[in-house]
């Protein structure tokens, strides 16, 4: 299981009036935020739509925003998608996801695409110096991308950006997604109109919510079982859960939404959480330090267990009756381990390896 941070999935955007930020070709990396104004008492967010689309090297996100300018003058508005000032990891062989976050972003006004620019809001220097930036001094968005939208006397305007940003996990093999909600309520009336959010899996996952406090305690031969290293409760309530397995997806509908919290989503996907609850973990070492031997017939078991939960269709009679009296078990005829996701390759690949070492070391018969 690859134990690499990276950054969640984030918001969007905050407002200025008239000109009041200069271009500035910087590169940043960090987090985006939902759209946020400066002394701006005339404009509304009437409703956003929140789509977080799990694919297998991130999160595509595409935001939908309806702003309404409730005073009967022109407005004109710059917009920004900012972003926080904290570095960027992932597994990813291009060097720009470790630049920026937002990879691929895109902002239409109106269904017309608009180019954006680069500008720094807050600088390291004056965050040192505790200076405030555009955003406040306890802002810690230090660039975002900016375009120009003008507002005519009661129009709503649609501002929808999309963009690709890397997937997060946990050290104890939880993954999340992530959305940053709380400025929303800073527009006029301090709420959002409407706020509905989906986040959408392809792969089958278990929930940190759905996960029991035996299931937390009940891993095998790991120090720590996924959704125990901190608080996985997911921050925004009232959600439902709709769809099955990988077509599953959580949705919420929250009118006059005011966001105290931003939505942190904490999952597994059901195949590593059943590798951990059925299997367990294969280890040189006990919590102790002391040399944990396994026989050739329990390494056997082991190494399979994995393909097992991934639906191997075992031709060995003893492995094919072993695992056919799992509940779990789900044998796959048409498995082939070299069209598995990426993701779930890279995590068999990672349990078998230290198991295969190991019964070449002791000489065991495949």
């Amino acid at each position: 299981m690859k134990r690499l941070l990276s950054l969640a999935v984030l918001g969007a955007a905050f407002g200025l009036l008239g000109n009041e930020v200069s271009a500035n070709d910087s590169t940043f990396g960090g987090a985006g935020v939902n759209l946020v104004p400066i002394q701006n008492d005339e404009i509304r967010m009437a409703d956003e739509l929140v789509i977080l689309q799990q694919t297998y090297r991130g999160w595509h996100v595409t935001v939908t925003f309806h702003f309404k300018n409730e005073s009967a003058n022109a407005q004109k508005v710059v917009i920004g998608f900012p972003f926080k000032g904290r570095s960027v990891t992932g597994d990813y062989d291009d060097v720009s996801w470790k630049q920026e976050l937002a990879k691929n972003f895109k902002s239409t006004v109106r269904g017309k695409e608009l180019p954006s620019r680069k500008i720094e809001i807050r600088s390291e220097k004056d965050q040192e110096a505790g200076k405030p930036g555009l955003l406040g001094k306890d802002s810690s968005y230090t660039h975002a991308y900016v375009w120009d939208v003008e507002f005519a006397p009661n129009e709503t305007v649609e501002i929808v950006n999309s963009y690709d940003t890397g997937a997060n996990y946990m050290p104890d093999g939880s993954q999340w997604a992530e959305y940053i909600l709380k400025t929303g309520k800073n527009w006029k009336g301090n709420q959002i109109g409407r706020s509905q959010i989906e986040v959408r899996f392809i792969e089958d996952v278990v929930l940190c919510d759905e996960m029991t406090s035996a299931q937390k305690n009940n891993c095998k031969g790991i120090e720590y079982c996924p959704c125990t290293i901190t608080d996985t409760a997911t921050t925004i309530k009232g959600y439902k859960i709709e769809g099955q397995g990988s077509n599953r997806k959580m949705v919420w509908d929250l009118p006059n939404f005011a966001p105290e919290k931003d939505l942190d989503v904490y999952y597994v996907p059901r195949y590593v959480f059943m590798g951990y609850q059925e299997i367990g973990a294969f280890s040189s070492c006990d919590g102790d330090g002391n040399k944990v031997t396994y026989s050739c017939e329990e390494l056997r078991l082991l190494r399979n267990g994995y393909y097992a939960i991934l639906g191997y269709p075992f031709k060995s009679a003893d492995l094919k009756a072993h695992f056919g009296k799992k509940a779990w078990y789900k044998e796959n005829p048409q498995f082939d381990a070299k069209k598995l996701p990426k993701t779930q390759q890279d995590w068999l690949a990672e349990m078998v390896r230290p198991i295969a070492a190991a019964e070449k070391a002791q000489g065991c018969k495949k």
